[in-house]
């Protein structure tokens, strides 16, 4: 840059390919000046090379003096404002314009005087788009792209390119970027306050800036955009398309008018128009770009000529010479309103959109650069996600300006409507619970009710109580305390819920489906040592975690908003995960206890069996569980979600519980009293104690029994039918016939009898066959028959060929031929090496009013509730629809097996006492008759 004597001005050029009348234009302002005030002015025209490197050379001019006066663009103006002379704006606002005074002024400092107005538009051939029967310029992106496909296609291949910009320069870049967002309606990457906007202030805007690049990109693909636009500086651009080889340019207006004078000489014909927009609506977004006339301090301390020459350039003969010669807008307000300059600028349907200079300051240059680039990456592909690629450049932009983003965090607050509506939802949970406690207070006497456990079912609605009282602490920014709180209340929760659940069903198994216990009877009190023992466990557990690594209040930054979030500080946090696991571990155990217990006591009877209703509880938990921690890993979500994911969760489970454990009950128990049943008299009560099982179905095509037969089948309805030899008299038959005394009848099993009659031996000896509905399983030990399943047989003895088959059955009620068949076990009786009656001592008052699985008082009785054939390599237990049944199937089969004499049998191999503490008694069958 060369600098000369007096008034030194320096400017940039306007016209770049015409040197000849832009020197016309300040050789006769330089005249006038001299002729005006008597000093002369002497100018210097920078040679552009690119923008970072022009702004540079004008820092330093002004930095170190070389000149008095410097018409720069305005985006110099941030960087050079330190060592810019102030502007009264008094003096120059009254003949301004508006627009021209936004531009010479930084945070309400006027740093210069503005000159004119530039703005950036599209240049077309019109002759070709008239060749091709377009007889107006494109509104839309796509209607250009449309254009470009067709002209292309049908003009000489190679001869012309499409869409013309210069994208090598970061500045021109920029403004590219900033009119294309425009153009789709989105906001600008900064405002002048500093804030970032689009497309960091929602996702939405943020899928829809990432979409905008995608579409760029496939432009420059399909060749509506120039490939080597993206290498092209301005001067290169404008020259391509003066030269008559791109059918569009966008460019600034003045040098643009300047180029397009030539092509009349080349034979082609032009016009000028508003930039596209993606639809018609946001059409003419057009990039500012001020010319002002900036004093440095170093000329402003000598004297105020060099105020006086800027304002120079303000006057009415320079800025009419500025309209005519540059086709810039003027600045000068009484010139822009004069209807005589309008010919001489193109009337054109734009609105203004700035680059963020006066936002960046100082760092534009940077800013700038970091938008040109980000661009660029996206348009050549280099990203290949634009959204990943756009984030980060927001990301970029805060760091660059030390801006904080990402404001307050963006934790549900209590006032917020998430908040209140999960706060409802906890409420009525509490509500519900409170309800349960009360109705079961109420009908805790009932004998279904007592089954239950009702201070059992009261430590679960405590826990579930909690789980309701867990979603408060989640609201709002989290604490130290609260962050302690969290697992302590959420924990403790399903700890009391799941442990109470877990031990009240281990009971039942203890004494409906254990056969080998020692005991029957198992109180609450034990429950309650258990379920506290567990809980202990839980705070020891939680004790160490608070103590190593306490969770506390840990800021999150995303890449648009911020959020607090709890975690551990030891170890980057991996000291509060490993507790953290340690505790979901912990919750895994008592569930795999609930559905080991669901899984055993699944037969006990719809009264005490709750195994579908921890079936549906365990698949819930662990659904949500998956979905919450899936999510959780996911990094970059937003707090809201989180919140929501994880009180839904806490909810969700927490109601399936209480409705699939308390509903069924309360409803057996409540809906008698609402009319649509009868209120179960005495009677009723009874069957549901002990109900009696149907009739089972006769076996097709049996004949119809002989008359012994028919008796001993009406006495015993567990027989399908007994084929006996015709007896000579009645009193042969009723020889046969000897009934037992009714006892006490067992809840177990799939049949039952209201009036039993065993099978005695001479019955047994002299019967041909011998069919009934039983229950069986079978085992290859003493511990395997004890965990095997029950399944419903149909019991076939042939005395005669000294074999016992029981055909299982998938439906108790189905016929040995039907179809529902699963299989059948032949036990030839000479394998049998002992046959063993199992008893167990219950209490009388809970066999008179079914509480024998909550325990209970009363004097204990013996009760007879199987028999065991021990025939290698299976070991098979049988019950029967009574404990006389059983003893009579016992008798026969050893009857039949043994004759009348003693058997000497020994005890079946590690049956007693096996596996539980129910208290139950083994005795071996000697003769006809139990020892």
């Amino acid at each position: 840059m060369t600098t000369m004597d007096r008034t030194r001005v320096a400017s940039y050029p306007r016209s770049p390919l015409d040197p000849a009348g832009e020197c016309a234009f300040w050789d006769s302002t330089a005249a006038a000046w001299q002729r005006d005030t008597g000093t002369a002015m002497n100018v210097t025209i920078h040679t552009p090379v690119d923008y970072t490197v022009d702004l540079s050379a004008f820092a330093d001019a002004v930095t170190y003096g070389e000149f008095d006066v410097v018409l720069a663009d305005m985006t110099y103006l941030p960087l050079l404002a330190p060592d810019l002379a102030v502007i009264d704006p008094a003096t120059v606002k009254g003949d301004v314009t508006t627009t021209a005074f936004t531009a010479a002024t930084l945070n309400g400092t006027l740093l210069g005087i503005p000159i004119a107005l530039d703005q950036g538009v599209l240049l077309y051939r019109r002759d070709l788009l008239l060749k091709h029967n377009y007889t107006a310029p494109p509104k839309t992106w796509t209607d250009l792209s449309a254009m470009t496909s067709r002209i292309l296609s049908q003009e000489p291949a190679g001869t012309l390119a499409g869409y013309m910009t210069a994208l090598r320069s970061d500045d021109a870049f920029t403004s590219s970027t900033i009119e294309w967002m425009a153009g789709a309606g989105l906001g600008p990457f900064l405002v002048p306050n500093g804030t970032l906007t689009a497309p960091t202030t929602s996702p939405s805007r943020l899928a829809a800036v990432a979409s905008l690049a995608t579409t760029w990109r496939g432009r420059i693909r399909t060749g509506t955009v120039a490939p080597f636009a993206l290498g092209a500086s301005p001067a290169y651009a404008i020259k391509y398309w003066a030269d008559g080889r791109a059918v569009f340019l966008r460019y600034g207006l003045a040098a643009g008018v300047a180029a397009a004078a030539r092509s009349r000489t080349a034979g082609w014909d032009w016009g000028v128009t508003g930039l596209p927009g993606e639809t018609e609506k946001f059409a003419g977004a057009s990039t500012a770009e001020g010319w002002v006339a900036v004093v440095p301090k170093t000329a402003a301390a000598f004297s105020g000529v060099a105020e006086r020459a800027a304002r120079y350039f303000l006057t009415d003969a320079v800025q009419r010479a500025i309209v005519t010669q540059f086709r810039l807008a003027p600045a000068r307000a009484a010139v822009a309103t004069d209807p005589t300059m309008c010919p001489a600028i193109p009337a054109l349907n734009t609105r203004l959109v700035y680059r963020p200079a006066a936002a960046s300051g100082a760092k534009y240059s940077v800013v700038s650069q970091a938008i040109a680039e980000t661009w660029r990456s996206v348009l050549t592909g280099q990203s290949v996600d634009p959204a990943r690629a756009i984030t980060g450049l927001s990301s970029t932009l805060a760091s660059i300006l030390s801006l904080d983003v990402l404001g307050p965090p963006t934790n549900v607050s209590a006032d917020s409507d998430l908040a209140l509506l999960v706060t409802g939802l906890g409420l009525i949970g509490l509500f519900a619970v409170f309800n349960t406690a009360i109705a079961l207070t109420i009908l805790k006497k009932r004998p279904r009710i007592r089954r239950l456990a009702p201070s059992l079912m009261t430590l679960m609605l405590s826990g579930l109580c909690l789980g309701y009282i867990s979603v408060f602490v989640y609201i709002g920014v989290p604490t130290a305390a609260t962050c302690i709180l969290r697992p302590w209340v959420l924990g403790t929760a399903f700890t009391v819920t799941l442990a109470a659940s877990g031990f009240k069903n281990f009971r039942i198994f203890i004494v409906v489906c254990n056969p080998y216990a020692k005991t029957a009877k198992l109180d609450d009190r034990q429950l309650f040592r258990w379920i506290g023992g567990v809980l202990a466990a839980l705070a020891v557990l939680l004790v160490a975690w608070m103590v190593a690594d306490p969770p506390r209040p840990i800021v999150v930054d995303l890449a648009t908003s911020r959020y607090v979030s709890c975690g551990g500080s030891g170890n980057g946090g991996a000291v509060s995960t490993f507790f953290l696991v340690l505790v979901y571990l912990f919750m895994a155990v008592l569930l795999c206890v609930n559905l080991f217990v669901a899984a055993k006591t699944r037969r006990a009877g719809k009264d005490y069996s709750e195994s579908k209703a921890i079936g549906i509880s365990i698949h819930t938990i662990t659904l949500l569980a998956l979905v919450t921690v899936t999510l959780t890993a996911v990094e970059g979500l937003p707090q809201p979600l989180y919140f929501t994911v994880r009180a839904l969760a806490i909810l969700i489970a927490t109601s399936v519980f209480l409705v699939s454990f308390f509903f069924p009950v309360l409803w057996r128990e409540i809906k008698p009293h609402l009319g649509t049943s009868a209120t179960p008299g005495p009677a009723t009560m009874a069957l549901a104690v002990a109900p009696p099982a149907p009739a089972p179905k006769p076996a097709p095509a049996v004949p119809a029994p002989e008359p012994a037969a028919a008796a001993l089948v009406k006495a015993d309805p567990s027989l399908s039918h007994v084929t006996v030899p015709q007896p000579d008299s009645a009193s042969a038959l009723a020889a046969q016939l000897t009934p037992l005394p009714p006892t006490v009848p067992r809840r177990r099993g799939s049949v039952f009898s209201a009036l039993p009659t065993s099978i005695d031996t001479a019955t047994a000896a002299t019967a041909a066959v011998i069919e009934g509905a039983l229950t069986a399983r079978r085992g290859k030990s003493a511990l395997r028959l004890q965990l095997a399943p029950w399944s419903a047989v149909r019991a076939v003895f042939i005395p005669s060929l000294r074999i016992l088959t029981l055909i299982y059955l998938s439906d108790p009620d189905a016929a040995a031929d039907a179809m529902g068949v699963l299989d059948a076990a032949v036990v030839p009786l000479d394998k049998v090496t002992g046959v063993y009656l199992q008893e167990e001592e219950v209490d009388e008052d809970d066999e008179a009013e079914g509480g024998g699985a909550a325990g209970g008082g009363g004097e204990p009785q013996s009760v007879l509730v199987s028999f065991v054939l021990d025939a290698k390599p299976y070991m098979y237990e049988v019950m029967a629809a009574h404990p006389a049944a059983v003893l009579g199937w016992a008798e026969a089969i050893n009857a039949v097996r043994a004759g009348s004499r003693k058997v000497e049998a020994k005890g079946a191999p590690g049956a007693a006492g096996a596996g539980g503490k129910g208290k139950e008694k083994q005795k071996r069958i000697v003769g006809s008759r139990a020892e």
